[in-house]
């Protein structure tokens, strides 16, 4: 997995605009800490070291579209270098990519919602207010 670049800076930011929907990605990368598997804890025996727990970098986007009203979603990198968003299995090559395929249909929905909206009647088959 590729780890260079300037999204893989913590505290790296991208805005991008489409269909006039504004999406915020920010990067949060850091280490975890993790038990060794076997296999670690004979290579830290081999090289004459005490068992110990292994740090794992991990590297994960967070995706707000419209400041977070429409949805909020984390991306984060595949073992081949692809980019996945919210555990969908659809892969993505660029940060960019990924934010375009996740948002697309729901500022799709809400195009529609707002078309459908704007068609009603008023007095229609709306409810009646409350008093």
């Amino acid at each position: 997995m590729r780890t260079d670049g300037p999204e893989f800076r913590n505290g790296w930011q991208a805005r991008y605009e489409f269909d006039g929907a504004k999406a915020i990605v920010e990067a949060r990368h850091y280490g975890r800490s993790r038990a060794p598997t076997p296999h670690e804890l004979v290579l830290q025996s081999m090289r004459g070291q005490s068992p110990r727990m292994v740090q794992d970098p991990v590297h994960e986007w967070s995706v707000l579209l419209e400041d977070g009203r429409l949805g909020r979603c984390t991306i984060r990198p595949t073992p081949s270098g692809m980019f996945q968003v919210a555990g969908i299995r659809q892969l993505h090559r660029t940060i960019e990519e990924a934010v375009r395929g996740w948002a697309a249909p729901i500022v799709a929905r809400r195009a529609e919602a707002a078309r459908i909206e704007s068609e009603r009647e008023p007095g229609g088959d709306a409810p009646a207010p409350l008093p």
